[in-house]
Parts: C-alpha cells; sequence; structure tokens
C-alpha cells in the first residue's frame, strides 16, 4: 500500500511540474504572457483597469520617474492631457489613457517610452523580442497613422509585432529594427473614434 501511496505522489508531483513548462519568459525572466493576461506592462505603475482617481492621487516615488528619459522632462508631477475623445496621464515614462465616453471603465491604453517586460527603446531588436515571444502569436505589419496618435512625430516605415489575447492587445513598434514603443491596449474599452 505504501509503495502505490509513494507512486501516486510522484506521478501527482511529475504533472504538476509538466504544467509548469507552458510559461513563457523572456531573457529577463519577465513572464509576457503573465503580465499581459492581467493588464499590465512589467514596471508601469498602474495597470489596464486602474481607477482615473488612483493616478489623480499618486504621488512620484523619485525624482528619476519625473525626469527620465522619454517623458518630456516634466516636473514633479502627473501632467493630464486632454483630447477630444481621450485623455492621458503621464507618470514617468509611461502614459496612461482613457476614453472621455468611458472613464468609468478606468486605464484602457498604456504607452511604455523607456522599457516595458526587460526590453529597452532604442537598443532591444525586433529579433529580440520576437524570440522572447516564444510560443505566443503574433502578426507583424507597418503601423498606421492611428496606431501612432499617442507620438507628435510619426516615423516612416514603422514596423509593430502586434501579440493579442482575449480582450488586451501588446504591440511593440519598431523603426528601423529598433524598439521605439510598447503598448498594451483593452479593446473593448478603448477607441479612437468619437
Amino acid at each position: 500500500m505504501k509503495k502505490l501511496l509513494s507512486i501516486l505522489l510522484v506521478l501527482v508531483l511529475v504533472f504538476s511540474f509538466a504544467g509548469c513548462g507552458a510559461r513563457i519568459f523572456n531573457k529577463d525572466g519577465v513572464d509576457i504572457d503573465y503580465y499581459m493576461s492581467v493588464g499590465e506592462i512589467q514596471g508601469a505603475k498602474f495597470n489596464l483597469g486602474a481607477k482615473i482617481e488612483d493616478i489623480e492621487n499618486a504621488k512620484l516615488e523619485h525624482v528619476d520617474a519625473a525626469t527620465g528619459e522619454g517623458n518630456h522632462d516634466h516636473e514633479e508631477a502627473i501632467t493630464l492631457v486632454e483630447g477630444v475623445v481621450s485623455k492621458h496621464y503621464i507618470y514617468g515614462s509611461f502614459h496612461y489613457y482613457y476614453n472621455k465616453s468611458n472613464s468609468s471603465k478606468g486605464i484602457s491604453y498604456i504607452v511604455a517610452h523607456d522599457t516595458a517586460y526587460g526590453f529597452t527603446v532604442g537598443t532591444t531588436t525586433k529579433a529580440e523580442v520576437i524570440k522572447a515571444l516564444g510560443k505566443l502569436k503574433y502578426t507583424e505589419r507597418t503601423a498606421k497613422d492611428q496606431d501612432l496618435f499617442f507620438t507628435l512625430v510619426t516615423p516612416s516605415n514603422c514596423e509593430m509585432v502586434v501579440v493579442t489575447k482575449d480582450n488586451k492587445e501588446l504591440s511593440f513598434y519598431f523603426a528601423n529594427g529598433t524598439l521605439m514603443f510598447v503598448t498594451l491596449c483593452d479593446t473593448n474599452n478603448w477607441s479612437l473614434n468619437k
């Protein structure tokens, strides 16, 4: 009886470890699939669905968050920018967007201008990102103007690698094969249309 019980326990352990092998980690040990499923860009303070008042009431954690590269050198404050259809908050090197008509759903679009998921803007290549995506299904396409609504300067021939899962879309933007931006969107709660 003890041998049978021991064999059953060993089998349970083997199968439980086998289930762990499905996780996908990039070179820095970041599980992109997990962060995407919870609506978060690893390194960002807020995730998709975060309440607007949580951002409005937040304080920058340190001076570097306010003056780091990629955040337009805002002073020690969280900046609100209002557009025709949306509003967004600039917090460090992350921009958090929400639709005015759907503000109760919270943040529905996040843009990373510096680092995301262990990738660094300006140094990470498209090949490195694709390799890190592992078994995640992705598509490649050329960015359109509406894909780049969040930037003042639209780079020519901007390429995108897009992962779509459930109601979330994770996009990596590249110019000349080098990472420029990373975005995460809740497709159910985001629209640029009036």
